[in-house]
């Protein structure tokens, strides 16, 4: 499954997948694309786990600090070139923003961004940046849980793991229920995707048949279109945990269509994708739907693709300490 990079080609193909479903969510194509999200936070706890792990079979411990700046480089880059940017796109914008840009700059530069949407604020201009606050809010207490359970088998460590995915989905249908969307949605408690992704990572002789990943794939388009035409912001608890669970699955058995050339291509500017594609939306606002998602699909893949090029690839190489480290970093 791996590229001459390193990196896994079906799993890009996947982030494609996630990050195309986000997009149509927020051209107004798909109400349910939100789930795309689900799927990223699944994939990077994967990741993170896989990463962290290794570290301690190979030493013993977590160098916290190295996997923090390893993070850094991952995030920060292509983040810090929107907010340089940001201002003289500011300019362009509709208006009818509901904050000031700075405002959510601030959030979006510090990593708070869920923080800011759960008081009830009307989610401003860079409001999606609430999946980078909720991944780095992951990233700091990740390591000691992983540390903690070190000396636990396999098995347990993921029945523990399967447990708090279950904990965290329960009380977040709980808090639809009454009516507490944004604590429910922007909390902590969307880290279950995280959390399932890691215990995707732990469970021993992961073997899976081919049409499990078909499957995953399924249920993920399920997820998705199951609310073709709905409000996308009216609660919707159990897509969530489906999307996940097809994210698992497809992990554990990353089928073949998801290496198609396309896909593997997208994926790997993914992130820059992901940051890009709501700017320059709320740009070219005034556009009917149908333009406006050509003209800002066709931007936005250009502005990631020359922020994958010339600084995320750029900050990822600079200082790798060592090539096993640095070629599962690649992943991220």
């Amino acid at each position: 499954m791996m590229g001459a990079s390193g990196r896994i080609r079906e799993l890009d193909g996947l982030r494609a997948v996630a990050v195309l479903l986000v997009f149509a969510l927020h051209t107004s194509l798909l109400s349910g694309g939100a789930v795309g999200v689900d799927v990223f936070f699944v994939l990077s706890g994967w990741l993170i786990t896989g990463i962290l792990t290794a570290e301690v079979a190979r030493t013993g411990g977590i160098d916290w600090r190295a996997f923090m700046l390893r993070r850094a480089r991952r995030l920060i880059p292509a983040l810090a070139l929107l907010l340089i940017a940001y201002p003289f796109l500011a300019a362009l914008l509709p208006a009818r923003q509901p904050e000031p840009s700075w405002v959510s700059m601030l959030c979006a530069a510090t990593f708070t961004s869920n923080f800011r949407i759960m008081t009830g604020t009307t989610p401003g201009p860079l409001s999606h940046t609430w999946t980078l606050a909720l991944e780095w809010q992951f990233y700091l207490i990740w390591p000691a849980v992983i540390v903690a359970m070190r000396r636990l088998e396999a098995r347990r460590a993921t029945a523990i793991l399967g447990g708090l995915w279950m904990a965290l989905t329960v009380i977040r249908a709980v808090l639809f229920a009454a009516g507490l969307q944004m604590a429910a949605y922007y909390s902590p408690l969307h880290a279950s995707g995280l959390v399932l992704g890691a215990a995707v990572a732990l469970w021993p002789r992961l073997e899976a048949r081919p049409w499990v990943g078909l499957v995953g794939l399924t249920l993920i388009v399920l997820a998705a279109v199951a609310r073709f035409g709905a409000d996308p912001f009216l609660p919707f608890a159990w897509e969530i945990p489906l999307a996940e669970v097809g994210a698992a699955m497809v992990i554990a058995a990353p089928p073949k269509v998801l290496a198609a050339e396309p896909l593997v291509r997208l994926g790997a500017i993914s992130y820059g994708f992901y940051l890009w594609h709501v700017p320059i939306l709320d740009a070219i606002d005034t556009l009917p739907i149908g333009g406006k998602a050509i003209a800002s699909f066709a931007l936005t893949t250009a502005v990631a693709a020359l922020s994958f090029r010339y600084v995320e690839r750029l900050f990822q190489r600079a200082g790798r300490p060592r090539p096993a480290a640095a070629d599962a970093s690649t992943l991220a």
